[in-house]
């Protein structure tokens, strides 16, 4: 809703809900490694894609980066932690992620610029962050 918003007011509260359920992620996994507890279920599965292209491309492009997952502290570890699980790391390119949200998403971008990064590197996926 943030990108797509038509006032300033939208744009505000969609922003505040993004900032709000960032917040609430970050807490929740302050108390475990996974979001329900110390097993990946479907939530893990289903916010996994989210939270990857988040810093990458969501932020910048939807207008919501005044919190980052890189600010904070649990959700990255988690976002790292789960990117180190079997076979996940084979579903993610960031590079591929900023080309085609910045590339092809014209009413947003019309320049058609893509930001050279964050990069997979930038985000730290690969390092393991000590969760599990």
């Amino acid at each position: 809703r943030c990108g797509f918003a038509t006032t300033q007011a939208a744009h505000n509260r969609a922003a505040l809900d993004v900032i709000d359920a960032l917040d609430v992620l970050d807490d929740r996994l302050s108390k475990s490694r996974f979001l329900c507890g110390d097993r990946v279920t479907e939530s893990d599965l289903r916010l996994f894609p989210t939270i990857a292209r988040f810093d990458a491309a969501y932020a910048t492009l939807f207008k919501c980066s005044s919190r980052r997952v890189g600010d904070l502290p649990h959700l990255e570890a988690w976002m790292r932690d789960f990117y180190l699980l079997p076979g996940v790391s084979d579903t993610v390119d960031v590079d591929g992620y900023r080309t085609s949200y910045f590339g092809q998403l014209f009413p947003l971008n019309p320049g058609g610029i893509v930001p050279i990064g964050p990069t997979a590197r930038d985000l730290g996926l690969g390092v393991d962050p000590g969760r599990g």
